[in-house]
């Protein structure tokens, strides 16, 4: 964060910091969320899974395409949380970093 007293470039927006604060606490939440959604996506394929035994060859099928879906939605939310956390180490970085004298 910019300290007091500490030259600002020119072109320096005071609410900067506050942004890039405020852009990582968003991403961490949103992360906490993905990963909440992968727990609930691991629950519902164990689910289906278990009850894929008791069923008849067309709910079968249905069955084995929702699990196909929900598997997909869990790659997708794997993706998501690596580019969440490569996001806010670049919102750590950027407000780790000193602020150019003028």
């Amino acid at each position: 964060m910019a300290e007091q007293g500490q030259q600002q470039p020119a072109r320096y927006i005071p609410a900067t910091d506050f942004m890039i604060a405020a852009t990582r606490e968003n991403c961490l939440q949103v992360l906490l969320l993905a990963q909440q959604n992968l727990q609930w996506l691991q629950i519902a394929v164990n689910e289906a899974t278990a009850s894929m035994g008791i069923v008849d060859g067309a709910t079968a099928q249905w069955f084995q395409h929702q699990i196909n879906v929900m598997k997909e939605e869990y790659r997708k939310c794997l993706a998501f949380e690596g580019n969440l956390r490569a996001m806010v180490v670049r919102m750590e970085n950027l407000m780790q970093r000193p602020r150019p004298q003028q």
